[in-house]
C-alpha cells in the first residue's frame, strides 16, 4: 500500500513537478521535498491520532459522528473535488506529452479517453486490484528508474545545486512551506484505514509512504539540477524524462530513454487511477454509499470535462501550481480542525471513548461502520 500511495505521489514528479520547485527555490529547490515531508510527519501523526480514537474509521466517517450529516456531506465533497480536479489536470497535462512526444498526429481526446478508460479498469476492482499490480511490477521500476537517474547523475555537475540555500535561508523555508501539499496524496489513508488489520499496520505504512516518496523525490530532484543549469531547469518541460534523453552509451546501447519511458508510464497510469478512485471513494463515504463504483464513470466524464478546460499545456501547468499552493490551507485546515474538535470533545466530562468499530467491506477496497449489515458482493476469503 505503502508503494501505491507513492506512485500515487510520484505522478506530478514525473510531469511537471522538478520545473516547479526550481521556480519557487532556484538552486536549492532540492531541499523543499525535505522541508514538506517535515511538516507532513506532524500531520499524519495528528491523522494518525485521530483514526486511534475512532478505532480507524474513516474521517468523512468521523466528521459525521462529530458533526451529523451535513459536516459528513461537505468532507467528503470536498475532498472528493479536489481529488477530482487534480486527476483532471494531470490528465491533460499527461496527454499533451504524449501528442508532443509519441503521436502527434492523434488527436487529445483519443488519448485522455484511452487513459480514463484505462484508469477506470485499474480501480473498478478496488484497492487490492492496483496495490497485487504494483507489487508484481515494482522490483523491476525501482531498478530501472534508479539505474536512469544514477547514470544521469553521472554526467551531470555538481557546481549545479550552488548556491546550496538558493534565494535565501527565509525564502527557502518559505517555499518549502508554501508546497507542503507535495505529499497530500497521503491523505488517503484516513478514507482506507478501515481496510487496515490494526493501527500498528496503518502507522507503519503512513511512515514508509512518506520516507520512500520523499527519498526518491529529493534524489530526482538533486539529478536534474545536476543536468541542467537552474535556468534551463526552470523551463524544462516534463523533467525527468528529458534526463533520461540524455543518457548514452554507446553503438550498441545507445539512450536509455526508451526503457525509461516504459516504467513512467506504467507509474503514471497507476498513479493517475489512484486519483479516480480516491475521488469516488471519497464521494461514497460522504454520502454513505454501499460502494464507490458506480460513481466511477460520472466522475470521469465531469474530469474529462475539466481537462478540456485550459486551452495549453501551460495553461493547464499554472492552474495546478495555483492550486496546488492556494488550496492546501482548506485541504490541511479541515483535517487539523477535525483534529482539534476531537480533542476538545474528549475533554468534556463524561465524554465515553469511541466504540470499537465493527467493519463491513463489499470486496472493492470500501468499508463503511454503522448499524445496519451491507450485503457483501463478490466477498473473498483469505
Amino acid at each position: 500500500m505503502a508503494i501505491v500511495i507513492s506512485a500515487f505521489i510520484h505522478v506530478k514528479a514525473f510531469l511537471v513537478l522538478p520545473r516547479t520547485l526550481c521556480q519557487f527555490a532556484g538552486t536549492a529547490a532540492w531541499l523543499l521535498p525535505l522541508i514538506a515531508a517535515f511538516v507532513n510527519v506532524l500531520v499524519l501523526l495528528a491523522l494518525a491520532s485521530l483514526l486511534r480514537d475512532y478505532s480507524r474509521r474513516s474521517l468523512p466517517d468521523i466528521a459525521g459522528s462529530l458533526g451529523g450529516k451535513p459536516a459528513q456531506f461537505l468532507f467528503g465533497f470536498f475532498y472528493s473535488g479536489y481529488f477530482l480536479i487534480f486527476y483532471a489536470l494531470q490528465l491533460r497535462i499527461f496527454g499533451e506529452f504524449v501528442l508532443s512526444t509519441f503521436l502527434p498526429e492523434t488527436p487529445l481526446g483519443v488519448v485522455l479517453i484511452s487513459m480514463v478508460l484505462l484508469n477506470l479498469y485499474l480501480c473498478y476492482e478496488g484497492l487490492e486490484n492496483v496495490s497485487r499490480t504494483m507489487m508484481i511490477l515494482f522490483p523491476f521500476l525501482l531498478v530501472i528508474y534508479l539505474f536512469a537517474l544514477t547514470s544521469a547523475a553521472a554526467i551531470g555537475t555538481f557546481d549545479h545545486l550552488s548556491p546550496w540555500l538558493g534565494y535565501g535561508l527565509m525564502h527557502t523555508l518559505g517555499a518549502g512551506l508554501a508546497v507542503t501539499s507535495l505529499y497530500n496524496q497521503l491523505f488517503l489513508y484516513g478514507f482506507i484505514a478501515p481496510l487496515f488489520r490494526g493501527q500498528r499496520q496503518l502507522h507503519r505504512s503512513m511512515m514508509v509512504a512518506l520516507g520512500f516518496a520523499a527519498a526518491v523525490m529529493i534524489f530526482s530532484q538533486i539529478v536534474f539540477q545536476m543536468s541542467f543549469t537552474i535556468r534551463a531547469a526552470q523551463q524544462m518541460g516534463f523533467p525527468l524524462y528529458q534526463i533520461a534523453r540524455l543518457v548514452q552509451f554507446g553503438t550498441f546501447f545507445q539512450r536509455i530513454d526508451p526503457l525509461f519511458i516504459f516504467i513512467w508510464l506504467i507509474i503514471i497510469t497507476i498513479g493517475l487511477a489512484m486519483g479516480i478512485y480516491t475521488s469516488a471513494l471519497v464521494l461514497a463515504q460522504g454520502i454513505k454509499a454501499p460502494d464507490f463504483r458506480p460513481y466511477l464513470f460520472p466522475l470521469a466524464v465531469i474530469a474529462l470535462c475539466i481537462a478540456y478546460v485550459p486551452q495549453r499545456t501551460v495553461d493547464a501547468t499554472a492552474i495546478n501550481d495555483r492550486l496546488a499552493v492556494w488550496l492546501q490551507v482548506p485541504f490541511y485546515g479541515a483535517l487539523i480542525a477535525l483534529f482539534i474538535w476531537n480533542r476538545l470533545l474528549h475533554r468534556l466530562p463524561g465524554r465515553k471513548k469511541a466504540a470499537p468499530l465493527r467493519l463491513s467491506d463489499n470486496g472493492s477496497g470500501t468499508a463503511f461502520s454503522g448499524q445496519k449489515k451491507i450485503k457483501l458482493r463478490n466477498r473473498r476469503s483469505h
